[in-house]
């Protein structure tokens, strides 16, 4: 007989910490480790995901997904040993991700919906210390902006570079949706 239990659901963290998490996982691919899945190998769909590699490059790993599939690949030996000098995940274990990946989302998988929620505060943050903004860290260049849920905007101005109150634009600038847009679009 095959162990059977009904589907047990709980909610694991707020939804504004699972979107941060996303967007991080999806710059991975985009801009980090995680990007020649698209550039080297061909894979084109929207994804998030981690590379990994152990000491002396006995274990290579990534683990990656779409709004439909997870897949984690692993590179290693039976018996812990260097599998090549530089063998890091990017390397060993993302080209297999890459082509499981692209076989899998060729076949008619139904989408999970996955829940985001609306993105409501265009805000000024300090790179240094992740705080709002100040005039002083505009003058540094350490100043950026971006679009946070209300639930994650800082409540405290910088206090690594000092100056005055928050630093706000006065300059017109054209309008770009920030990291969590572009992942919130995603998951549309």
């Amino acid at each position: 007989m095959i162990y059977s239990t009904p589907v047990l659901e709980a909610i694991a963290m707020p939804h504004y910490i699972a979107n941060a998490t996303r967007r991080l996982m999806e710059k991975v691919m985009d801009q980090g480790t995680g990007a020649p899945a698209r550039n080297e190998y061909g894979f084109k769909e929207k994804a998030g995901g981690k590379t990994g590699t152990t000491n002396d490059y006995k274990d290579a790993w990534f683990v990656g997904y779409t709004g439909e599939i997870t897949c984690g690949v692993w590179v290693g030996l039976d018996s812990p040993q260097t599998i090549a000098p530089g063998g890091y995940g990017g390397k060993l274990a993302l080209p297999v991700w890459a082509d499981v990946m692209k076989s899998a989302v060729a076949l008619d998988y139904k989408p999970v919906a996955l829940a985001a929620e609306a993105l409501d505060s265009e805000v000024t943050l300090c790179r240094v210390s992740g705080q709002l903004a100040t005039a002083a860290c505009q003058q540094a260049g350490q100043a950026y902006t971006d679009n946070l849920p209300v639930e994650m905007v800082p409540q405290s101005a910088c206090a690594v570079h000092g100056g005055g109150g928050i630093f706000t634009r006065t300059e017109p600038r054209e309008k770009k949706d920030g990291f969590f847009g572009r992942l919130f679009r995603w998951f549309k």
